[in-house]
């Protein structure tokens, strides 16, 4: 037992009292729960999205699309820079398709560009953001008319 002079410790004296209030190491203490019993998760509250900045992108077209090969562009955010190879493509359902390369690490993404209800991106930052720099910098080529 604690302080029983035996070196013990809360966790050792599990079982030993039936009528005292048991702790377990990991539970935070004051949550008032016994060792068979589960402590409120104190780590449900999320974080705010205040404490992340956001990143300065900029795109520019390095080579415009020809005959002789798809277009090419940078996306740089201050430390990092991506080449991609742009291709238009057929669309159907509304917008303008390019097919999107990532130069150097083979990802290929189709990349869907029009009215904001017709964007759309297979990457992760669409999928699990609903934006992404794909479909921003196409946006912004598109509207500077350099594609």
């Amino acid at each position: 037992m604690v302080g029983s002079g035996d070196g013990g410790t809360d966790a050792d004296s599990i079982g030993r009292d039936e009528g005292r209030e048991k702790t377990v190491k990991g539970i935070p203490a004051g949550c008032g729960a016994r060792y068979d019993e589960e402590c409120p998760d104190v780590t449900a509250t999320p974080m705010t999205a205040t404490a992340r900045k956001k990143k300065a992108r900029s795109i520019r077209l390095i080579r415009e699309a020809s005959p002789e090969g798809p277009a090419v562009c940078c996306i740089s955010d201050g430390k990092e820079s991506a080449y991609y190879a742009i291709r238009e493509i057929p669309c159907e359902i509304g917008g303008r398709g390019f097919a999107v390369h990532r130069l150097g690490l083979g990802t290929l993404y189709h990349v869907r560009v029009g009215e904001a209800d017709d964007c759309s991106c297979e990457c992760k930052g669409w999928l699990r953001h609903g934006h992404c720099k794909h479909v921003q910098g196409l946006l912004a080529l598109t509207a500077a008319g350099k594609v």
